[in-house]
């Protein structure tokens, strides 16, 4: 899951999200935060494409900690 991320392609991105969805505990909040990720960038903004991925994961595990 983690080279499905990293690949920073959509098909991956897309996938990934998907298998998480399926089977998360906290699926609003993990909805949320992937839909926030995929909006347009606001103007300025220094994330990278390739980056967001990684930020998903990063997010999900701080989800996973507050869940606990």
């Amino acid at each position: 899951m983690v080279e499905y991320l990293r690949s920073g392609s959509e098909a991956g991105f897309l996938e990934a999200t998907r298998t998480m969805l399926t089977s998360y505990g906290q699926p609003e909040v993990f909805r949320f935060v992937v839909e926030a990720l995929r909006e347009e960038p606001e103007e300025g903004c220094v994330i990278r494409n390739e980056n967001i991925g990684i930020m998903l994961l990063d997010l999900k595990t701080l989800i996973d900690c507050f869940d606990r």
